[in-house]
């Protein structure tokens, strides 16, 4: 693979992870799952508390747990560490 597409993948990635982030902050996502406590939300209802269609929720939420954002287990999420240390802040 050439440098040039590399870069333009890498690019494309960054901003689809900025997106994705964008999303869960601006609908207090990491809230909702800190008010959930250790077992989580599944991601219907939390798709429900935020208004977001499930689907796409889901997708998001399933990118962001790769990249160890969030904690996945049968469709129920909790914040991963980086989140959680974010939520206590506010």
């Amino acid at each position: 693979m050439s440098s040039t597409l590399n870069i333009q993948l890498l690019k494309r990635h960054q901003f689809y992870e900025q997106a994705c982030l964008r999303v869960v902050l601006e609908r207090n996502v990491p809230s909702h799952l800190k008010e959930a406590g250790e077992g989580g939300l599944h991601a219907a209802v939390l798709a429900k508390k935020v208004d977001v269609e499930p689907f796409k929720l889901e997708r998001i939420l399933r990118y962001l747990t790769s990249k160890n954002i969030f904690l996945e287990s049968k469709s129920f999420y909790l914040n991963a560490m980086i989140m959680f240390l974010l939520s206590h802040q506010t």
